[in-house]
């Protein structure tokens, strides 16, 4: 999408049928995809930035009011299955957290996962043009939770001292999960520790 279109916010979420076996959705904001590797999506059918031929998508209006979603020639690729129109704008500098929730028994299977950017300009407080508000999927789901909202991308400033992020895993079914952290640029600096917390049974494991 191009600066023609107006009065949508700077999230589209799309639809990737092979996403834990079931479907779920995706969540492209400010050159950030989730869920994803470190340098490559974990799935084939998609791409960071990219909507396939064909392929459902969702924005959200600013305001009230229609929203315009103008796609041109010159936005599209032609490079095997990135066929598509890119949406949204790239930050160059951000440092970024990413937790997948895997399937924990037999071959692991990619379920859903968030990711965190930190940079010097993002403000604490969920905003629409910083965070990316999650669509929840029919199977399970991990999300981050910030003044009563689930993300699917949540933006901080950079880590000085303390922070946290409060991960919410929902219509989990009985039986064994896991949690891939993975760093990109990570805002953890070498003074830094970062640990995970689990608030049913107490237990930390740094990470």
């Amino acid at each position: 999408a191009n600066s023609g279109s107006s009065n949508i916010e700077s999230t589209y979420w799309s639809w990737d049928p092979k996403l834990s076996g079931t479907g779920g959705y995706l969540t492209y904001q400010n050159g950030i995809f989730t869920p994803a590797g470190t340098t490559l999506p974990l799935t084939p059918d998609y791409a960071p930035g990219y909507i396939q031929s064909g392929q459902p998508f969702f924005v959200k209006a600013t305001t009230r009011g229609a929203g315009t979603v103008k796609v041109e020639e010159n936005d599209k690729v032609s490079s095997g299955y990135r066929s598509s129109a890119v949406v949204g704008k790239i930050l160059n500098y951000r440092e970024i957290l990413r937790v997948n929730l895997y399937s924990g028994t037999g071959t692991s299977v990619l379920l859903d996962g968030v990711a965190a950017a930190f940079s010097l300009p993002y403000k604490k407080a969920v905003s629409s043009d910083e965070d990316a508000v999650k669509l929840s999927n029919a199977s399970e789901n991990i999300a981050l939770k910030r003044d009563g909202n689930r993300l699917a991308i949540e933006s901080r400033p950079l880590v000085e001292g303390r922070d946290t992020l409060y991960l919410d895993m929902y219509n989990l079914k009985t039986g064994n999960y896991q949690l891939q952290v993975l760093g990109g640029n990570t805002a953890i600096g070498t003074s830094l520790m970062a640990k995970l917390v689990d608030l049913s049974n107490g237990t930390s494991t740094p990470l």
